[in-house]
């Protein structure tokens, strides 16, 4: 056998001097109660919090219509005086 089989050989056989391990009884209790201990720190965010960021995706929400609505305005103004310039310097499409 060349060396890489060897090595090979080795690794698979290092199986042999791995032991699983029984876990105790504290660490399966403490398991157990994961789910309960998660549900009850779940339900613990005041309700001062919820309605302080129920206001703020409200308010975000108001400052993004009032900015959609201004830029409408604004292009539209500009559409207008495009047409102006357009028409004021008409003359010059005839050279």
């Amino acid at each position: 056998m060349n060396s890489k089989e060897e090595l090979i050989e080795k690794t698979l056989d290092t199986d042999r001097y791995i032991n699983s391990v029984e876990p105790s009884n504290e660490l399966l209790n403490r398991l157990k109660n994961i789910p309960s201990t998660m549900s009850n720190e779940f339900g613990k965010i005041p309700n001062k919090v919820v309605w302080m960021v129920a206001a703020s995706v409200t308010l975000l929400m108001y400052m993004n219509l009032i900015s959609l609505k201004k830029y409408k305005n604004k292009t539209a103004t500009s559409a207008e005086s495009i047409e102006v310039v357009e028409s004021h310097f008409s003359y010059l499409k005839q050279l």
